[in-house]
């Protein structure tokens, strides 16, 4: 039998609509301001991004730039180890980062927006 990897998940991420702002704010932050494991404390080879808030949302890697818009009640899935280029090594969202939202025009007045990361363990 061949070994392989057991697909792992990091406890889900979330900020509700009225922890959000017009600047970023990285998800996993709660009501008081304190990030609650919002750093990735592994590497992510797949993530899910639901935004079920009844605004667009604008989406950053690094809290500064927008780097992607998701429309309300929509969600984005991606599994970035699917097409990587063997000599280029691993593609993957680095341990340690985080994924941070804002709303770019009316802000949400429900909903919550959910982040979840799945990697890989022997």
């Amino acid at each position: 039998m061949a070994e392989g990897q057991l697909l792992r998940s990091e406890t889900i991420r979330y900020i509700t609509y009225d922890h959000t702002a017009a600047t970023y704010k990285p998800i996993g932050t709660t009501g008081d301001g304190l990030i609650t494991g919002a750093a990735l404390t592994a590497t992510a080879r797949q993530f899910w991004i639901q935004n079920l808030t009844n605004s667009g949302m604008m989406f950053s890697l690094d809290g500064i730039n927008d780097n992607f818009f998701l429309p309300a009640l929509a969600f984005y899935v991606s599994d970035i180890t699917t097409n990587q280029d063997p000599q280029a090594g691993g593609f993957f969202m680095g341990m340690g980062r985080m994924l941070h939202v804002r709303y770019p025009g009316a802000a949400p007045t429900s909903g919550t927006i959910y982040f979840s990361t799945f990697n890989g363990m022997k």
